[in-house]
């Protein structure tokens, strides 16, 4: 069965997307200096000050990424002149590359699993839409269940450092919003399962009919281009 759930779909889904971040620090000759966001999606760029004039920093040349920091102890690599500003240029998301991954990773396991060997993967329906789709659909709400899970516990940990240091922080909400997300998406998940199960399931209906039911009140322009160019009134038939 081939389920093709990326990270960024898997973002979307979330309303987590990536995005543009700049953090400014003074070099001072300091090996390492900790981002913001300490998990970029994506490094763009750095850029500085060499000799007086303006210069763009290289990624795995002249500096490296070590723990969400940037680290100056590359061999050979060519330093920002000292008390200049230095710029860092990035991407991120509050669910990480290494979080979504494990996520999307996980789910393509969890819905194989659970949707057995009944279906007929690689094939596809009399209107010409691959099973395999299907079973994307499905793995869309394990992974957005596992990474609310996973962002409920990050809200914990985050809560606790802020207890430890100066500024009380209550992130109870926040966790309570993200455990509520994973129960909802778990829900949604069981009543796909109850709809396609080969035993009881409906023998032929429409993809949109499927959003309507599973989703509730969920906007399903979330989930434009997981399928493709598949309009959602196209059904699936004849399991």
């Amino acid at each position: 069965m081939a389920i093709s759930l990326s990270i960024t779909q898997l973002r979307n889904l979330l309303q987590l997307p990536e995005r543009p971040f700049e953090d400014v620090f003074y070099y001072d000759g300091t090996s390492y200096y900790d981002l913001s966001h300490r998990e970029p999606c994506t490094m763009f760029n750095a850029s500085g000050t060499v000799a007086s004039g303006p210069f763009l920093f290289r990624l795995g040349t002249d500096f490296q990424l070590t723990a969400g920091a940037i680290d100056w102890t590359l061999p050979g690599g060519t330093k920002p002149d000292l008390l200049t500003k230095l710029t860092v240029d990035y991407t991120y998301s509050k669910l990480g590359n290494n979080t979504a991954s494990t996520c999307v990773n996980n789910a393509q396991i969890i819905t194989t699993m659970d949707l057995g060997s009944s279906f007929p993967y690689g094939s596809a329906s009399p209107q010409g839409i691959a099973y395999n789709d299907l079973a994307t659909f499905g793995a869309s709400f394990v992974a957005s269940r596992e990474a609310c899970v996973s962002l409920a516990s990050t809200e914990i940990d985050l809560a606790e450092k802020g207890r430890r240091g100066s500024v009380l922080l209550d992130d109870s909400k926040k966790t309570e919003d993200w455990d509520a997300q994973a129960k909802d998406w778990d829900a949604r998940y069981k009543q796909y399962l109850t709809m396609i199960r080969p035993g009881g399931m409906v023998r032929s209906f429409q993809l949109a009919g499927v959003a309507r039911g599973i989703f509730g009140l969920l906007d399903r322009s979330q989930f434009e281009g997981l399928f493709g160019d598949i309009p959602y009134a196209l059904e699936y038939g004849g399991f």
